[in-house]
């Protein structure tokens, strides 16, 4: 979401190939995961309760990632901002009431568990 992985990019550009690998494989899915695994199940209530206050941030995450990879240059950044917009896409599907929402998310979630750190290691590779 917008204040939580706005430090994802930078830390990508600064990281080598193997800590930008793991960054984007691991790392960027463990919220949603631990929203998938624990939260939504444990305090289903409260989910509901809360799915405003996620959406907003969320779709205002999509935006602002999808605005500022259109004006990257570096070939690291841009693969680094398009996992965060996704991952906002996901969550979005997480916090929908209906189990189509829920579903639906799981397969970019998983997607995006191989298909980041193959792009940040041909990135290395193109270097």
């Amino acid at each position: 979401m917008v204040p939580v992985h706005i430090w994802s990019p930078e830390a990508h550009v600064e990281a080598p190939t193997a800590g930008s690998v793991i960054l984007a494989g691991i790392l960027l899915k463990l919220g949603t995961y631990g929203f998938l695994r624990f939260s939504i199940p444990m305090f289903p209530e409260a989910t509901l309760r809360s799915t405003p206050f996620i959406y907003t941030p969320s779709a205002i995450a999509i935006i602002y990632t999808s605005s500022t990879t259109s004006r990257q240059i570096d070939l690291k950044k841009i693969i680094a901002y398009s996992p965060v917009a996704h991952m906002n896409l996901v969550t979005i599907g997480m916090f929908s009431p209906n189990i189509q929402g829920i579903g639906g998310s799981i397969p970019p979630m998983s997607s995006h568990g191989p298909v980041p750190p193959a792009l940040f290691s041909m990135c290395w590779c193109s270097i």
